[in-house]
């Protein structure tokens, strides 16, 4: 699944051209743009809607009022840290893309024609206004996450950060789910972290492999490389 933007991605990636059509020259003087836009195709969405569900939750939404995948003509945006270019490679920094994602046109970020901090954001500023909610952890949390970012090299804390100081409700294809009365769960990647609400206040208090018994004993397979570093997770927490 895809992050919601490129500031909730968790790994870098490698845009490559294709090659014989002279993209090296074409990729010349980029070095020293900090940030690019990358133009590309949602190549996995059939179908379109002209309202749609928003992340944020509330009333369907005008499709051209949101940045929803689908889309009649299927095309997206997301501007990147371009972190260097070899050739006809690019490594970006967190991104939103998808493995295989047909890239369309790359173009540099300009501050002074993409940016205007100060614009009205429609609906989204009259529904939601802007605040923050504090991510306090655990003991117990903070250690587990510095386990696995040790051993499999995922900065899961900043993900969460991230992802709760800005929504940690529940709502339509945002990974958070109410598991009690007073406890929610979020999954990144193969992972579930739980949490409780309090006015603006978030506490985690724990981690949790996401394999059932059966992926974490072999019988069933994972389509993810990680599931030995889980069985060491347990086996640490046992």
């Amino acid at each position: 699944m895809a992050p919601k933007q490129p500031e909730f991605g968790l790994e870098e990636g490698r845009v490559v051209l294709v090659p014989d059509q002279n993209f090296e020259q074409a990729l010349q003087d980029l070095i020293g743009f900090e940030h690019i836009w990358l133009l590309y195709w949602f190549d996995r969405n059939q179908t379109w809607k002209p309202k749609v569900t928003t992340p944020r939750g509330g009333p369907k939404r005008g499709l051209f009022a949101t940045r929803s995948p689908h889309r009649p003509n299927p095309i997206g945006m997301s501007c990147v840290k371009l972190l260097s270019v070899e050739g006809r490679e690019l490594c970006v920094g967190k991104n939103d893309l998808l493995d295989g994602t047909p890239i369309l046109d790359i173009k540099p970020y300009l501050n002074y024609a993409d940016a205007f901090p100060d614009s009205r954001q429609g609906w989204i500023e009259d529904a939601y206004p802007e605040q923050e909610y504090v991510v306090r952890w655990s003991e117990e949390s903070h250690l587990q996450a510095q386990f696995i970012q040790e051993r499999s090299g995922l900065h899961i804390k900043e993900a969460v950060d991230l992802r709760l100081r800005h929504q940690p409700y529940p709502f339509p294809n945002h990974r958070i789910r109410k598991v009690s009365e007073d406890r929610f769960e979020l999954a990144v990647k193969t992972w579930r972290v739980y949490f409780s609400l309090k006015n603006l206040e978030v506490l985690v208090h724990q981690i949790r492999s996401g394999y059932d018994s059966e992926t974490l004993s072999g019988l069933k397979p994972s389509q993810w490389d990680d599931v030995p570093l889980h069985r060491l997770f347990i086996d640490m927490e046992s």
